[in-house]
């Protein structure tokens, strides 16, 4: 899970809290408020019950595709930056189409990389 922040634009979080809310399940990251603030947030409210915390294990390939996301300073579409971060789907919306340009020129630099290759050893 990505979180956004004013000084690191997204960062990966660390944790996430998992409660029920209403006999709903619920998840969302562990930010700077730390894990005592959800317990005191579900010991508070009726009807919420803490689940538990969970660490989160990143990928080499989400934290380049996080890295990339900062990199082009992507700023306000969680959501798609969520779900290319973490599964590699580029949104077919304007701010990733310098993203989506440049996995194509990869794809077409490696594809002619082969094709080199092969006829050399014709």
């Amino acid at each position: 899970m990505i979180m956004q922040t004013a000084q690191q634009g997204y960062i990966l979080a660390d944790k996430t809290v998992i409660y029920t809310h209403n006999g709903e399940q619920c998840e969302q990251p562990v930010g700077e408020e730390g894990t005592q603030w959800w317990v005191e947030f579900c010991d508070k409210w009726e009807g919420v019950h803490l689940v538990e915390f969970a660490t989160l294990y990143y990928t080499q390939e989400q934290i380049d595709r996080l890295e990339e996301v900062n990199r082009h300073n992507i700023v306000g579409y969680m959501e798609e930056c969520n779900d290319y971060v973490l599964n590699g789907n580029i949104p077919n919306i304007l701010p990733f189409e310098n993203i989506k340009i440049q996995h194509e020129n990869k794809k077409l630099s490696d594809a002619l990389d082969v094709l080199i290759l092969d006829l050399l050893e014709v």
